[in-house]
């Protein structure tokens, strides 16, 4: 389920990303390299992240957060 972006969010500050801003990004271990001595533990712990943000209880869990529709 993709969610749509809160139009109240978005401003010229927080812009939309774009599909180029989003091949353009990087991830933690290629902006701070030193700080990330593990790096496959990292890339590891992104991707669990990623699964469990998507998930229908983290929707929930984070719903009071959301303005009213």
């Amino acid at each position: 389920m993709k969610n749509k972006p809160n139009r109240e969010l978005i401003d010229d500050e927080n812009p939309e990303w774009t599909e180029a801003m989003l091949s353009a990004a990087k991830t933690a271990v290629e902006l701070f390299p030193t700080i990330f001595v593990d790096h496959q533990a990292v890339l590891l712990s992104e991707q669990a992240l990623v699964e469990d943000w998507l998930k229908a209880e983290e929707e929930a869990a984070w719903a009071h957060l959301q303005p009213e529709k």
